[in-house]
C-alpha cells in the first residue's frame, strides 16, 4: 500500500490526521507516553517486548561485557569494533532470507529458532572465558561468539519485530511501536551497568552465564505463550525479497525513512564501540571497566529522557521536526564528546546521545510500521533491522580504524557530521 493510499484512510485512524503543518505523530507518542491504550491490547505484546533483542541481558553480554574482554585482551579498539561486526554482519547477509520466511511461515517458529542458535553462541562463551587467559586466543573466541549469537538476531529479529502489528488493531500500533522499544532503553540504562559490575568483581563468564539464561528463557517463553492464528499469505503472492526491495524503492517515503533509521544507528555507534578506548582516555583499571558501564548507562539514561522529549513535544511539531531536533542533538553530542577533558562532560554528552537516538529512531519506526503493508512487513523489518543494526558495522570498524590510527576525538568528529547533515537535509524539505 503507497504513502497516499495510507493517507486517504479513515480520519481518525493516526496516520491520516493532518493539520495546516503536515502529518503528525502526536497521537502514536501522546498514546504511549499517557499510558492509553483505545484498543486494550497492550498485554498481547508482553511476550515478543519481554524478549526484544536489546534487553537488558542482551545487552549485558553479548555487546558491553564482549567489547571489554576483547579490549582487554588486545587493547585495540579496531577488533573491539570487529566484534560489532561479527555479530551485526549476519543481518546483511541472512536479511533476504529471514524477511522472505518470515512472510511465508509462521514469524513464531522464526523467532524460537533465532533465539536457540542465541543461546548457544552465549553458551560457549562460559567454558571459554574459564578456560583462556586474556589474550589474543581469547578474543578470536568472543569473535566466533559473537558471530554465532549475530545468526540467531538476524534469523529471529525480523520476526520479532514485525509480529507486533499482527497483535494489536492499527489504532494501537503507535502504542506497540513504543513498548517495544522499551527495553532496548532498559537494556541500556541497566545491562551495561550490571555488567561492568558482574565481568569486573566476579567473572565475564558469569555475565556471559546470565545472558545464556536469559536467551533460554525467553525461547521457552516463545513455546509456552498461546499466539494468534496468522493469516497465510495470498496463494498468488509474490513473497521474494526482490518484490520487497521494488515495494520500497516505488515508497519514497518508507525508503527515506529506512535511510533515516540506519543514519541514527551509525551516529550512536560510538556509545558502544569507542566506549572502551573513551574510558581509557580517562580512568585506569578496575575504574576504567566502570566507567565503560556508565558511558553505556548514561546513553541510555539519554533514551529514557528521549521518550520525555517526545511527550512534550510530538503534540506541537511535526514528526519531521521531531527528526531535525533529533537529529542536531545527536550532533551536538558527539562534538561534545570529542571537545571535553573531563569525564562528568563526557557522560552528560553520552546522555545526550542516547536523547537524540531515542527520538529519531522511535519517530522513524512508528512511522515505517505506519506506512508499510502487511503483505510486505516481515521483509520490509528485516531491511529495517539492516538499516539498524547490519549498517553498524562498518561504522564500528571505521570508528574504531580512526582511533588506532588517530584518536577517539577524530572519530567522534567525523561521526557527528552524519547527523548535522541529517538535520540540514530535513529542514530544506
Amino acid at each position: 500500500m503507497t504513502w497516499a493510499a495510507q493517507q486517504s484512510r479513515h480520519p481518525k485512524d493516526p496516520v491520516s490526521w493532518t493539520s495546516s503543518g503536515g502529518t503528525k505523530f502526536a497521537c502514536d507518542v501522546e498514546e504511549a507516553l499517557t499510558g492509553a491504550d483505545p484498543a486494550g491490547q497492550a498485554w498481547r505484546l508482553r511476550p515478543p517486548v519481554l524478549g526484544k533483542d536489546d534487553l537488558v541481558l542482551r545487552r549485558l553480554a553479548t555487546r558491553d561485557v564482549a567489547g571489554i574482554v576483547v579490549f582487554e585482551a588486545t587493547g585495540s579498539a579496531f577488533q573491539v569494533g570487529l566484534a560489532t561486526l561479527f555479530q551485526s554482519g549476519p543481518q546483511i547477509v541472512l536479511a533476504p532470507y529471514s524477511g522472505s520466511r518470515t512472510d511465508r511461515v509462521s514469524p513464531v517458529g522464526q523467532m524460537f529458532r533465532g533465539r536457540v542458535i542465541c543461546t548457544a553462541g552465549a553458551g560457549v562463551l562460559v567454558p571459554w572465558i574459564l578456560v583462556t587467559e586474556p589474550d589474543q586466543l581469547r578474543a578470536f573466541g568472543v569473535l566466533g561468539a559473537a558471530l554465532v549469537v549475530g545468526i540467531g538476531f538476524a534469523l529471529g529479529g525480523p520476526a520479532q519485530v514485525s509480529i507486533i502489528p499482527l497483535l494489536v488493531e492499527r489504532r494501537s500500533l503507535g502504542l506497540a511501536t513504543t513498548l517495544n522499544s522499551v527495553p532496548m532503553t532498559l537494556g541500556r540504562i541497566l545491562g551495561p551497568l550490571v555488567g561492568a559490575v558482574v565481568a569486573v568483581h566476579i567473572s565475564p563468564a558469569a555475565a556471559f552465564a546470565i545472558a545464556t539464561l536469559s536467551h533460554g528463557t525467553f525461547s521457552a517463553l516463545i513455546r509456552l505463550t498461546q499466539w494468534p492464528t496468522m493469516i497465510p499469505p495470498a496463494a498468488d503472492a509474490d513473497l521474494s525479497f526482490g518484490a520487497a526491495w521494488r515495494y520500497v524503492r516505488t515508497n519514497r517515503m518508507l525508503g527515506a525513512l529506512l535511510g533515516v533509521v540506519a543514519l541514527a544507528g551509525l551516529a550512536a555507534e560510538p556509545a558502544t564501540s569507542l566506549a572502551p578506548a573513551l574510558a581509557a582516555e580517562f580512568e585506569h583499571g578496575a575504574a576504567r571497566y566502570a566507567l565503560v558501564g556508565a558511558l553505556s548507562t548514561a546513553f541510555g539514561l539519554g533514551l529514557a529522557g528521549g521518550y520525555g522529549v517526545l511527550g512534550a513535544l510530538a503534540a506541537r511539531l511535526r514528526w519531521t521536526t521531531m527528526i531535525h531536533l533529533g537529529s542536531s542533538m545527536l550532533g551536538v553530542a558527539l562534538l561534545g564528546a570529542g571537545l571535553t577533558t573531563s569525564s562528568a562532560v563526557l557522560l552528560v554528552a553520552m546522555g545526550l546521545l542516547g536523547a537524540g537516538f531515542c527520538v529519531v529512531f522511535t519517530v522513524a519506526t512508528s512511522q515505517i510500521q505506519l506506512v508499510c503493508s502487511d503483505a510486505f512487513r516481515g521483509r520490509v523489518m528485516s531491511m529495517w533491522l539492516v538499516a539498524f543494526i547490519g549498517t553498524r558495522p562498518a561504522a564500528a570498524i571505521a570508528q574504531g580504524a580512526l582511533t588506532d590510527v588517530g584518536n577517539t576525538q577524530l572519530a567522534l568528529f567525523l561521526t557527528a557530521l552524519l547527523p548535522l547533515i541529517l538535520s540540514f537535509l530535513v529542514t530544506r524539505r
